[in-house]
């Protein structure tokens, strides 16, 4: 079998920084997140590949730094990847989308935040399965209800609630929420240019409603709005969503007009 190594370079004070990953993905056991077998720790000479190739990413140079391999399941490519070649069949979509609010909705019941949802952070394995990856920034419920303070360096700007943008702002699982709505955005219209997609989502997250002509319906669009809410108690949980089962009814609607 095949496996993925991940290695993160650190210096010691940034121990439990990098072990985070480790923990939240010891915690998840679910067919939509990625697999987690195990995590080691080793020194780096100063002369080491790994060493090298992280060395510019440090603002001063690190006497004794170390690397922490976490061996995980081996994903077959991203689904950024897969929405920027081409416009994904709606079905397929609709697909993905229910399969990333499962792994959502599983990390819910486990009370972990992701904190960085982006399709970025979605791969597909070989059998064109989601999995979310990337928990080095994931928080669990009991730790977000601290003040956040550390806004401006998480995330990708597109994927970020308002409520992200505030320093010390409290934050909770719906963060999440709000990733999913971008997400679900980007498998169902397909952009051109990152420039397309830029000035779309930023108009919204101004004026709080879509305001350039999309090829997406106007009750898919009206769905993706309340997913990006600017109010967290206004987005439906992820639990919710699956007992709603969008993608049902919008597809037997689709069959309606089609008929």
């Amino acid at each position: 079998m095949l496996y993925a190594v991940k290695k993160i370079p650190f210096d010691s004070v940034e121990l439990d920084k990098v072990l985070r990953e480790v923990r939240m993905l010891s915690l998840l056991k679910h067919k939509n997140i990625t697999g987690y077998y195990q995590a080691w720790i080793e020194k780096l000479a100063v002369d080491d590949s790994i060493h090298k190739e992280y060395e510019a990413m440090w603002e001063e140079p690190i006497a004794k730094p170390k690397c922490l391999y976490i061996q995980m399941e081996l994903c077959e490519s991203k689904l950024s990847e897969v929405v920027k070649k081409e416009k994904i069949d709606k079905k397929i979509a609709w697909e993905y989308f229910k399969q990333i609010v499962e792994g959502v909705e599983y990390m819910q019941t486990k009370e972990v935040i992701h904190m960085d949802l982006g399709i970025w952070n979605v791969l597909l394995d070989e059998s064109k399965n989601i999995k979310i990856s990337d928990f080095g920034l994931a928080k669990s419920f009991e730790e977000n209800v601290q003040p956040f303070t550390s806004s401006a360096s998480i995330g990708n700007k597109l994927y970020r609630p308002p409520e992200m943008r505030k320093v010390n702002s409290n934050v909770d699982e719906k963060v999440d929420i709000y990733g999913l709505g971008v997400i679900l955005f980007e498998l169902l219209h397909f952009f051109p240019t990152t420039t397309e997609k830029l000035e779309i989502l930023t108009n919204f997250s101004k004026l709080g409603k879509f305001s350039k002509s999309l090829n997406i319906e106007q009750y898919i669009q009206s769905f993706i709005s309340e997913l990006l809410s600017k109010e967290p108690g206004n987005r439906p949980s992820a639990a919710k969503i699956l007992e709603q089962q969008p993608w049902t009814t919008i597809e037997k609607k689709d069959e309606v007009d089609g008929a």
